[in-house]
């Protein structure tokens, strides 16, 4: 679906989308991978599917991802759906709009993201770390 929402042109019709689309995988359960989800939203939405997903597949497309993906990672974004608001301010999760409410309001401590940034740097990656298989209880 990143691909898609990259697709979509217009500010307006790109927010209006992904939000149908986390409507979709974190309200109604689904799979957003699947094309007929990702249609059953653009419909919603107004949108041509169809010519979206064929836009997707250009290059210039795919590059514009790539560097989003970059930029993503540099400001310390590591989830979907993840704000950034007044440079360091994290917020992750659908389950914290309410928080950022809250903090444009001025009353909510936020996520400093340069701290954080700081204090992980070295970190290896969860998937470098060495961790013991998984072995399910007995009941």
């Amino acid at each position: 679906p990143l691909r898609t929402l990259t697709a979509v042109e217009d500010d307006e019709d790109r927010l209006q989308l992904s939000r149908e689309l986390l409507h979709t995988c974190w309200g109604l359960g689904k799979d957003i991978t699947l094309h007929e989800n990702i249609l059953a939203a653009t419909k919603k939405c107004k949108l041509d599917g169809h010519e979206l997903f064929k836009r997707a597949s250009e290059k210039d497309i795919k590059d514009k991802l790539k560097k989003n993906t970059d930029d993503a990672i540099k400001a310390g974004i590591f989830g979907v759906p993840s704000a950034i608001i007044d440079g360091d301010a994290l917020f992750w999760g659908s389950d914290r709009f309410d928080q950022i409410d809250s903090y444009l309001e001025g009353g909510f401590k936020h996520f400093n993201v340069t701290e954080a940034r700081n204090q992980w740097k070295d970190l290896p990656r969860g998937a470098d770390r060495k961790i013991a298989p998984y072995t399910p209880s007995k009941v």
